[in-house]
């Protein structure tokens, strides 16, 4: 992916920091990739009914309950360097999404793609109306994905993996 920094080393690489001004402009020009499982496209989408073409509709995607305890997902949530510390309703809770297309080197590098089972649901979401609706949006340079603070209600394209 041009213009986005990506596969660094070091301990910095892993975590998730908060996107500068001119890494959103460049994520505003992207496609943001989120995958969930199958069986959740009815509260997402509201339709179960997903030609293998896909379909663009109105989501709603939310992030899970908060940190969540178990294997991977404690590493990926904690690793949002999220320095506000206010405890609303949404800290603790994020939405993953990949910038872009993800390759499978990504794909495998990504905790929680590498754990999720088959029957999957692919939703791209442009990033500008991403980041008009996000405004702690954290970015991982590991394996280009961000980290959205909270839930994401808007348009986006499914297609059954």
């Amino acid at each position: 992916m041009e213009n986005l920094p990506g596969w660094e080393r070091g301990p910095m690489a892993i975590l998730s920091l908060p996107v500068s001004d001119s890494l959103r402009s460049t994520i505003a020009s992207k496609t943001m990739v989120h995958r969930a499982p199958s069986k959740y496209r009815k509260s997402i989408c509201g339709d179960t009914d997903i030609p293998p073409e896909g379909k663009s509709c109105t989501v709603s995607l939310e992030a899970a309950s908060g940190w969540q305890w178990d294997g991977w997902k404690i590493i990926r949530d904690l690793t949002v360097a999220d320095l506000n510390l206010s405890f609303n309703a949404s800290h603790g809770k994020y939405l993953y999404f990949f910038v872009g297309e993800p390759s499978a080197a990504q794909k495998k590098a990504n905790a929680g793609e590498t754990h999720k089972s088959s029957g999957a649901d692919i939703y791209r979401v442009n990033g500008q109306s991403l980041l008009a609706q996000c405004d702690e949006v954290f970015y991982r340079s590991f394996d280009k994905v961000l980290a959205v603070r909270g839930s994401y209600n808007g348009p986006a394209t499914v297609t059954p993996e």
